[in-house]
């Protein structure tokens, strides 16, 4: 059963990346640059924390083709000139990580924290490159999978990178109550509060109106927004109890906002919902200084992506090809890192005073017809 869970979830999450790849122009090559970047290697310092410092910690592998140079080690503050050679996938600019010290030491529950690909893959995807920044900034993480091999997967290279890391992972089905109820109920058991929400769960499935069985729509509409019900059903109460509040940040899809050229009608109408459930709930639950908001990831350079690229077959390379060929005006796929800097940003008290927002991470494509860029 689990073999055919996870087959028919690549099956679907194949064709979703086939259509997007058919759906989206070329865009034209984007000039070299040269850039100058502040190459330093400081890690969080749990004695003597920096009030809201943007600093880089262990050099992220080179994902997608970016080159940093190093700087000598007796001179760890100096700057640096890198000159990148961006592609439509290539990020020219090096991510940042950012410590927030009021984090440390909170609790953070994050569903659809594992992922699956290569064993040996350095990539991160959305929600794993969250746990990342969140063990970074030495919050206390319990988070769950659909397929426990898939956030265990997360967790042990977290304890790697992180070896005072307190993670605990488990199995949860969020079309499930009772599971995301023993979800919620472990994790009050272990830590006594839950400080930060992150709703990271969603799939889709191709359909129009005409053409998607009602049983397919029931099982999205399930998955991508009644999941975020769910959640927020079990973990509202005990923010409530606590008179710091808490934070709560849904993960949505920017075929929430445009029609991205797929008919994925179910998928885009939950992830509108997710946008209005997220612009209610945070004004319901404001003057409890509980916050919502949301985070719109645009294309996004993921495992899947990955694993199209690296694939024996030609047919998955073609794909990975269309995909990365996109037409972002900033001319490059984002990362899961893009993604996490904004989920953490809203679950920090940086963000105090937004609530009932959303934040689109897409590279300027929802505002854009896709035409003319890198001339």
């Amino acid at each position: 059963m689990v073999f055919l869970e996870i087959t028919f979830r690549i099956r679907v999450q194949l064709q979703l990346y086939t259509d997007l790849a058919q759906a989206v122009p070329l865009l034209q090559p984007v000039h070299p640059r040269t850039i100058r970047v502040r190459s330093h290697n400081n890690r969080f310092d749990s004695e003597n924390p920096k009030h809201n410092t943007i600093v880089p910690y262990r050099p992220f592998p080179n994902i997608i083709g970016f080159k940093q140079s190093s700087p000598p080690t007796n001179s760890p503050k100096m700057s640096s000139t890198t000159t990148a050679q961006p592609t439509p996938t290539q990020p020219p600019i090096p991510a940042v990580h950012p410590t927030y010290p009021d984090l440390r030491s909170r609790v953070a529950l994050i569903t659809g924290i594992g992922q699956v690909g290569s064993p040996t893959s350095t990539t991160w995807g959305n929600g794993a490159a969250t746990a990342r920044l969140l063990a970074h900034n030495g919050v206390k993480i319990f988070g769950c999978d659909l397929h426990l091999s898939a956030a265990q997967r997360t967790q042990s290279r977290l304890q790697a990178e992180f070896p005072e890391l307190d993670i605990e992972v488990m199995a949860a089905d969020v079309t499930q109550t009772s599971d995301v109820e023993a979800f919620v109920q472990a994790a009050v058991a272990k830590h006594g509060r839950i400080d930060i929400l992150i709703n990271n769960v969603g799939m889709t499935a191709p359909g129009s109106p005409a053409s998607m069985r009602e049983e397919t729509w029931n099982s999205q509409i399930d998955l991508n927004l009644t999941s975020v019900y769910r959640l927020c059903h079990a973990v509202l109460p005990v923010m409530e109890t606590q008179a710091s509040g808490g934070s709560i940040v849904n993960n949505a899809s920017i075929t929430a906002l445009r029609y991205i050229g797929k008919p994925q009608i179910a998928y885009a109408a939950a992830k509108a919902a997710v946008l209005q459930f997220t612009r209610a709930t945070g004004a319901m639950y404001a003057h409890k200084q509980i916050r919502c908001n949301a985070v719109v990831p645009g294309l996004m350079y993921t495992p899947l992506v990955e694993n199209l690229a690296n694939s024996e077959k030609s047919e998955d390379r073609e794909v990975a090809g269309r995909i990365m060929r996109h037409n972002v005006p900033m001319g490059w796929m984002g990362t899961g890192e893009d993604v996490a800097n904004a989920v953490v940003w809203l679950g920090s008290g940086a963000s105090r005073y937004v609530t009932s927002q959303t934040l689109v991470v897409d590279g300027g494509i929802t505002e854009s017809t896709g035409t003319g860029f890198g001339m």
